[in-house]
């Protein structure tokens, strides 16, 4: 990809992201910072994503495309959620320092913005509000993910 695609999709996904709710709490300077620090990364279908047991050194968010978020629990494959445009995925990981708790694999043609985790970590201690709106999101997911996994 060309620095003028990247450039060209970095535009298109800020433009895309602005209605997110995480997006929509950031000052221009913090959009800015992210905008600098996100990249695109495109994918087919059945490309991993993220797994289960690795570091989570990043977070993404989706532009388009559908994803499919399972784990394990043995040999058992447990399906968490399927996830689509505007989603965040991985954040969990990404905000603790820990390993990843899902696997994620694209269902379709798909565009997501990887964002690395320790930039995402100092934009949430620069800003409380938006620590506190993904502590939220984070904790949902937490309980989510532990209901599925407990029937």
């Amino acid at each position: 990809m060309s620095d003028t695609d990247q450039t060209a999709d970095r535009e298109e996904w800020f433009s895309d992201a602005a209605d997110s709710y995480l997006f929509r709490v950031l000052d221009e300077q913090e959009r800015n910072l992210l905008l600098k620090v996100g990249g695109v990364i495109r994918l087919e279908p059945g490309d991993v994503i993220l797994r289960q047991g690795e570091p989570g050194d990043a977070f993404f968010y989706i532009l388009e495309g559908d994803v499919r978020v399972s784990t394990s629990r043995g040999t058992e494959v447990i399906p968490l959620a399927e996830l689509g445009k505007g989603s965040l995925l991985g954040e969990v990981a990404a905000l603790t320092g820990g390993e990843r708790t899902a696997t994620a694999v694209a269902l379709t043609d798909a565009r997501l913005v990887r964002f690395p985790a320790k930039a995402f970590q100092a934009l949430l201690d620069r800003n409380p509000k938006i620590k506190k709106l993904v502590d939220t999101v984070v904790a949902r997911r937490a309980e989510d993910t532990i209901e599925k996994t407990l029937k």
